[in-house]
């Protein structure tokens, strides 16, 4: 977007579509994961070809004179958005729970793969598109894409073909060599009762997965903090985290002046960073603490003011320790959730802190047309105030009996808990590792977007 950057109001409105696209596609892909995910690549191959039709020589010459329609800017933003329906981690999530149904702990730690894989997909990703549009511009990015979810589309369309002919496993070899697959075929329904089942069967599932968390593995945070951190944090952080990486690329290309190539290499090292600090908290084997979440959120805030620093060692360093913070803070949250039965955001608060987002997207292009660090400062807001709303939360507001006997029950379930995980037990759940924990929980709150 760099090319069209005076024309803010059509560049917010694009990031808004994109970031809508992207909670559509996300929700979806949960309930009903071949049936999306396949049409979110379609949708993404289209935006693709979308996006390198736009840049064609007749489109490339333009002036302040052009209206939107005149030249590649509505193709272009055409494709973007649509680039934004391939949304796979959800699907994935769903096809690793549905290969180890029976046994909670491979769950965990083929998740913890899936989860590994995506962040070193993100390094390559940054690495190559840099490369590719220092030297090719938006063509090369866009072959490159197109290529990739083409590979994504034959490789899914072929799992769905071999998918009809798959038979069950049945584990006491009940039919022996006459074992029939009773799954029905893979075809498209397009039922809204059938649909509503499918929703309340995924939601009875994941929260029997939250019980038994919670049973074995409680949250060392009483509920009365709980309720006040989860949505709190996850508004600060969401909010921080998408305006950063919506502004980072222009601000380093615009105001520092730095090339592309410099550019992916920050982000690579930043998403480096962000893989070995996943790794690093995953082995630490510890329990969320409000005094580890208070920290986290202080250095969110600490680390956007100093990327609201006119100089580019500033501005990066501010970048790593925001990185370094958001991934420690992204964890734990994520365990806090699984960890707890009273942990989960709300609709209400979901849709507030959404409706939020997106107009905190559509004024970034305004915001940066004032001045180039006003993103930043919108970034250190989001993370500043959420932070001063969660001490007052927490210093201030008073326990009801029901909260007060919440906490009570807490106390005595980690008691409980502590005893029992010192008799050895053969069960999957009994035995989990920290970082199973983790992805579990993250396979049942879903992705933040």
């Amino acid at each position: 977007m760099v090319r069209y950057g005076s024309r803010a109001k059509i560049v917010g409105a694009y990031l808004v579509g994109a970031y809508l696209t992207r909670i559509l596609f996300n929700s979806i892909s949960r309930y009903a994961p071949k049936t999306f995910v396949f049409i979110g690549s379609l949708f993404a191959l289209l935006g693709f070809a979308a996006i390198f039709i736009s840049q064609s020589p007749e489109f490339m010459d333009l002036n302040d004179s052009m209206e939107f329609e005149d030249d590649g800017l509505a193709l272009f933003v055409v494709g973007s958005i649509l680039a934004n329906c391939n949304e796979t981690i959800g699907g994935m999530q769903m096809f690793v729970r549905d290969q180890h149904k029976d046994d909670i702990k491979a769950m965990g730690s083929e998740l913890k793969l899936h989860f590994l894989m995506a962040k070193m997909a993100r390094i390559g990703s940054f690495i190559g598109a840099s490369f590719l549009y220092q030297s090719y511009g938006v063509h090369g990015v866009a072959a490159l894409g197109a290529g990739l979810v083409s590979l994504q589309i034959l490789f899914l369309g072929a799992f769905l073909v071999l998918d009809l002919f798959r038979l069950n496993y049945d584990p006491s070899d009940k039919f022996e060599d006459e074992m029939i697959a009773l799954k029905p075929k893979c075809r498209l329904n397009c039922s809204i009762r059938a649909a509503r089942g499918r929703r309340r069967m995924f939601k009875s599932n994941m929260s029997a997965m939250n019980r038994t968390l919670a049973k074995y593995y409680p949250s060392h945070i009483p509920p009365s903090s709980v309720r006040y951190i989860v949505p709190i944090c996850i508004f600060g952080r969401s909010i921080s985290s998408i305006v950063i990486w919506s502004s980072v690329t222009i601000i380093m290309v615009d105001d520092f002046e730095a090339t592309f190539i410099t550019v992916g290499a920050v982000l690579a090292c930043v998403a480096t960073f962000d893989f070995l600090m996943s790794l690093l908290v995953l082995s630490w084997n510890k329990m969320a603490t409000k005094e580890s979440i208070y920290i986290c959120m202080g250095g969110i805030t600490l680390s956007s003011t100093a990327m609201a620093a006119p100089t580019l060692y500033a501005f990066i360093a501010g970048f790593m320790l925001y990185t370094l913070c958001n991934s420690i803070l992204r964890i734990l949250l994520i365990e806090l959730q699984g960890s707890s039965n009273n942990a989960n955001e709300s609709f209400t608060m979901q849709l507030i802190r959404r409706s939020l987002t997106a107009g905190a997207l559509y004024s970034l292009p305004l915001l940066y047309a004032l001045h180039p660090r006003l993103p930043l400062i919108l970034a250190l807001w989001s993370a500043f105030f959420s932070s001063t709303i969660l001490f007052m939360f927490l210093i201030c507001c008073r326990k009801s009996r029901d909260i007060q006997k919440m906490d009570n029950d807490v106390e005595q379930n980690i008691a409980r808990a502590e005893a029992a995980n010192i008799r050895p037990s053969k069960r999957p759940e009994r035995n989990l590792m920290y970082v199973e924990q983790v992805m579990l929980s993250r396979l049942i709150k879903g992705k933040d977007v």
